[in-house]
């Protein structure tokens, strides 16, 4: 699994505090955005894409549900703790979302931001999205709601991690359009979604399988968009 990433702040000024990381170059990828207190927002999203992979890697439960689930369990609790040791932090939360390629399936977690899986010239949208905003985040005075999916990957199977304001800038047609075009080079795709949003503050995650004769996705092909 190959790992690409791309943040742009946007031109517009106001609202939630966020910083979003990523983690690529591994078997692992991440994307975290913090909102909350004067400085919280890049505290927490720093804590989800430090931490996750800690608690991933970690000895534990081998159901990777249950690993998942008390990986999420820590990055919520961390910035809890955080949050509530230091006013100047006080009310920072972090929506993240993940997938681990272990070599055999793929494990997608997420709490706020969506993944998209793109297989064969159709999208995919495979997490749910939260009930509610306070739903979507870690950290907060809530129950932590994680998402899981597990899938077995195919040859050129390409996921899109992606926070909110992308999904709600970009129609997923289109998002689909973009990474089956630059389906052999994953930074240029991950650009040119950042540079659909008009002007929105985005970040987005670009994995993609492939195999050792190196084949990527496919591109050219007529999108199909499955809701």
């Amino acid at each position: 699994m190959e790992f690409t990433a791309v943040t742009f702040t946007g031109f517009a000024r106001g609202g939630p505090e966020s910083l979003f990381r990523f983690r690529a170059g591994s078997q692992l990828g991440i994307l975290a955005a913090g909102r909350g207190g004067f400085s919280g927002g890049g505290l927490a999203a720093e804590v989800a894409v430090d931490l996750l992979p800690l608690a991933l890697s970690s000895p534990g439960p081998a159901d990777p549900a249950q690993r998942w689930n008390l990986a999420g369990t820590r990055v919520h609790e961390a910035i809890r703790r955080a949050s509530s040791i230091d006013p100047f932090y006080r009310g920072m939360e972090a929506a993240f979302a993940a997938a681990h390629f272990d070599g055999h399936q793929i494990v997608v977690g997420n709490v706020g931001p969506r993944v998209y899986r793109v297989r064969g010239g159709t999208i995919n949208q495979l997490t749910k999205d939260p009930p509610d905003e306070n739903a979507g985040t870690a950290g907060g005075n809530h129950a932590l709601q994680l998402d899981l999916v597990r899938f077995t990957p195919q040859d050129g199977d390409q996921l899109l991690l992606c926070t909110p304001q992308t999904y709600r800038s970009i129609h997923k047609s289109l998002l689909a359009e973009i990474m089956m075009q630059e389906a052999s080079e994953p930074e240029v795709c991950a650009r040119e979604i950042a540079n659909s949003t008009s002007g929105e503050s985005v970040a987005v995650v670009v994995g993609q399988i492939v195999t050792s004769a190196g084949r990527r996705g496919s591109s050219g092909a007529a999108v199909v968009v499955e809701d």
